[in-house]
């Protein structure tokens, strides 16, 4: 899967597929554990579910969950559409370069997590 920045797919627009009503998920948790990660799955596959399209953010120790070696949490995700941005200052904090996220996932700052928040039709904060 190409990773597409922003604006450079014309088939999606700032946050995801054209069309469908859009959900954005923040992960701001501390936690990168597996119940965190199959919260994130099931919650986004249901949103898939109703018609929406979603992108999802990853920060602090949540960052560590977009690691190539967890590949097998988030695959399914990623072939539908699924936007997994992981935030570049966490990254760095946690000693992550973008050769160790998840292949489909893409960088991301905090300027275009404000973005998302003002554009998305629904947010949603898990902490």
């Amino acid at each position: 899967m190409e990773r597409w920045g922003k604006g450079l797919n014309p088939d999606r627009d700032e946050i995801g597929y054209r069309g469908a009503p859009s959900m954005f998920i923040v992960m701001i948790g501390s936690s990168d554990s597996p119940a965190t990660a199959e919260t994130i799955v099931n919650l986004t596959s249901a949103s898939l579910d109703k018609g929406h399209r979603v992108t999802v953010f990853f920060d602090a120790e949540a960052t560590r969950l977009l690691e190539k070696k967890r590949i097998g949490e988030f695959s399914g995700l990623i072939s539908q559409g699924v936007r997994l941005l992981a935030c570049r200052t966490s990254a760095r904090e946690l000693g992550l370069t973008p050769r160790d996220i998840v292949e489909g996932a893409e960088m991301s700052s905090m300027g275009e997590l404000v973005d998302l928040i003002e554009t998305s039709d629904r947010t949603l904060f898990l902490g």
